[in-house]
């Protein structure tokens, strides 16, 4: 059986949904048929967070909140849309689950 595994249990709850997320954000945006550098970036981040690498949560949080600034900048560009206001508050929720003060004492203490 292989060591790595793709959602902790025993990581908080907000962690274990910012993994959820950063995983629906990259298979959406397959879906779509869109390729995304920081897409892949955030699945490969959260499979690492998963498994408790302390280089994955930064990097979760960069793309999260790289990803977050390029769509609220497409929005201000457009103008009001439903979808790019649901992708806004998605994405501004991810970045708030990986800032959220029991996912950032987690990862300090048991991420190596």
């Amino acid at each position: 059986m292989s060591q790595y595994q793709w959602v902790d249990k025993s990581h908080p709850q907000t962690l274990q949904i910012a993994c959820f997320l950063l995983y629906l954000n990259a298979v959406f945006a397959l879906l779509r048929g869109g390729f995304s550098v920081l897409l892949v970036l955030g699945a490969l981040a959260a499979f690492f967070i998963a498994n408790e690498k302390k280089w994955a949560y930064y990097l979760g949080v960069a793309v999260s909140v790289l990803t977050f600034v390029d769509i609220f900048r497409l929005w201000v560009d457009v103008g009001f849309d439903l979808r790019i206001a649901i992708s806004v508050i998605f994405d501004g929720a991810l970045v708030a689950l990986l800032l959220h003060r029991d996912s950032r004492s987690h990862q300090r203490i048991w991420f190596k």
